[in-house]
């Protein structure tokens, strides 16, 4: 969260030995701890489909749904005045956001099997030996390239039936539909500082994320 984050640095090059070799990049993170006094923080961010353009790609229509909540806060202060201190954070995320999705499914005329000028569509079941070149075969054609409603997989007609109806009269991305995208994160951290001496301290954290 970036309500615990006390120091942020990135280092690219000339490491110090505690680092090692690395070909990248080292990033640090240092989180906040309590001190003699009690702060805090709360904070919310909010967007919406109010706040957003319609997506241009979108079915006509009400626009989609969008809603993002991230929200959060922190604390921090004394347990020992002068000696042992605490500090807690937690961030939640909240996102119900629909997302135009263009995709292409079979036409009415794939499902009723007709490939009419689009593809030629041979017959398997009349695969010969070709008479007029040694090592060839050769199919016959259906006629019209039709496939004969006989001769449909019971299997792939289930698999085919699936499938939503084309909306638009085209071979491609003629189907358009608006999933919504759930997302759920929740963060937080504790920290407890114990000052032993002067200059002599230790600290102990504890960092939970949890993403769905």
């Amino acid at each position: 969260s970036m309500d615990a984050l006390a120091e942020f640095r990135v280092q690219t090059n000339l490491y110090t030995a505690e680092y090692g070799r690395t070909a990248g990049g080292v990033i640090n993170l240092v989180t906040k701890s309590g001190s003699n006094s009690v702060h805090g923080s709360l904070f919310e961010f909010l967007r919406n489909d109010d706040l957003d353009a319609r997506n241009y790609f979108a079915l006509p229509g009400p626009k989609p749904p969008f809603r993002q909540n991230q929200f959060g806060g922190s604390l921090g202060g004394p347990l020992k005045l002068n000696r042992t201190f605490y500090f807690v954070d937690y961030e939640g995320f909240r996102q119900r956001q629909s997302q135009t999705v263009v995709s292409t499914v079979p036409t009415e005329d794939a499902r009723k099997g007709a490939f009419s000028g689009l593809n030629a569509v041979f017959d398997p079941l009349t695969t010969r030996v070709n008479p007029q070149q040694a090592g060839a075969f050769i199919r016959d054609r259906f006629p019209a390239d039709q496939i004969p409603a006989s001769r449909f997989d019971k299997v792939a007609e289930k698999l085919v039936a699936l499938y939503p109806q084309a909306q638009r009269a085209v071979l491609a991305n003629n189907f358009t539909y608006v999933p919504v995208r759930k997302q759920r994160e929740d963060i937080f951290d504790l920290r407890a500082d114990h000052m032993f001496t002067e200059g002599k301290f230790g600290y102990v954290r504890y960092s939970f994320n949890d993403n769905d």
